[in-house]
């Protein structure tokens, strides 16, 4: 009966340490996942595959015949993908050695996700808070997806840290979905946990090109559940500027959706307005999601909206730019209540 290698021995074996080298290269290049599947694939002769977390294939090469053996990829209780090897006999015991690389992977991905979330956060909060410029997204629809954390952390200084650690794994995950699927979006987090933000509560939001609406919130929504291994809630609204947007809109049922810009408006510059007529058309639709009636709208004009048939507005300016911001808003919330 042959005696097992001591640690001294094992690393003595030739090629060994070269093996453990060509894998970290590959698990902490520019493409980790592409470069570690193609170094196994190579290196047994069989095939491999990582999958994310929700179950979309990040990367694969290799022959994949038969049933492999899979390795779920887990960073203390974050699932965060799935290696599958499909080798040789031979080759059986780099299984557990292999998935420490895949992981490794991944985690570097999300490492370079969260550096591009960074820049991505700036261009979201701008747009959000009125001071960024929409003409950079184009002509497209686009979907906005807000998620939030059903757990309640407590108080406290470590509370607050854990959730603002939850919510950053949260917006990872579902920047992770939008890289993988070859999406190009925005995220950010809004929040963190501090008593000035529990009025508007603790979430990240998404921002990218419409498609299919609803098969991406359900994606999305797989994403953030299978990453984060905790209860999530998630609603998603649509933008819509024609009347073919929105018949799409309200064939995928988002949870709310935007109309406009009714009017031009410095925060959509060099976008035509959809004008009055286009509320009208909304409004002759009798949609029975939620909408709203956005761009350009103020004290001034709010009326000929609400007679156009909107129930429901979205403003940026003519609350921020008003001497009294407070008043303001009141103003506008007597002119929807006195309409209906």
């Amino acid at each position: 009966m042959s005696r097992p290698l001591s640690l001294a021995r094992l690393l003595a074996e030739p090629g060994l340490l070269a093996l453990l080298g060509q894998l970290r290269q590959a698990a902490t290049g520019p493409q980790p996942e592409r470069a570690l599947v193609r170094q196994l694939a190579e290196l047994t002769g069989g095939g491999a595959e990582i999958r994310a977390s929700w179950g979309e294939v990040v990367a694969a090469a290799g022959v994949q015949e038969g049933e492999g053996q899979p390795f779920p990829l887990a960073h203390g209780r974050r699932q965060v993908g799935r290696l599958t090897l499909w080798a040789p006999p031979e080759w059986t015991a780099l299984g557990p050695l292999a998935a420490e690389y895949a992981l490794l992977s991944r985690l570097q991905s999300a490492a370079a996700g969260a550096a591009r979330r960074r820049v991505g956060e700036r261009t979201l909060d701008a747009l959000l808070s009125g001071q960024g410029d929409p003409a950079a997204l184009g002509d497209e629809a686009y979907v906005v997806a807000v998620a939030a954390l059903a757990q309640d952390f407590g108080s406290g200084a470590s509370a607050r840290a854990a959730q603002a650690h939850a919510l950053d794994v949260l917006a990872g995950a579902g920047e992770g979905y939008l890289v993988g699927s070859g999406r190009r979006g925005l995220c950010t987090v809004q929040g963190d946990g501090t008593a000035g933000d529990r009025a508007t509560g603790e979430r990240a939001l998404w921002l990218w090109p419409a498609a299919d609406v609803q098969r991406e919130a359900a994606e999305l929504y797989a994403a953030l559940t299978e990453s984060t291994g905790q209860p999530v809630r998630l609603r998603v609204g649509r933008s819509t500027h024609r009347p073919e947007d929105a018949a799409r809109a309200l064939a995928e049922a988002p949870a709310y959706f935007a109309t406009g810009p009714v009017h031009a408006t410095p925060t959509k510059p060099g976008r035509v307005a959809a004008g009055l007529g286009y509320v009208r058309h909304i409004a002759a639709l009798r949609p029975t999601l939620p909408w709203y009636a956005i761009g350009g709208i103020d004290l001034g004009n709010v009326q000929a909206v609400l007679d156009a048939g909107a129930t429901r507005i979205a403003v940026v300016r003519a609350v921020l730019d008003a001497d009294d911001c407070a008043a303001a808003a009141h103003a506008l919330r007597e002119a929807l209540m006195v309409n209906g």
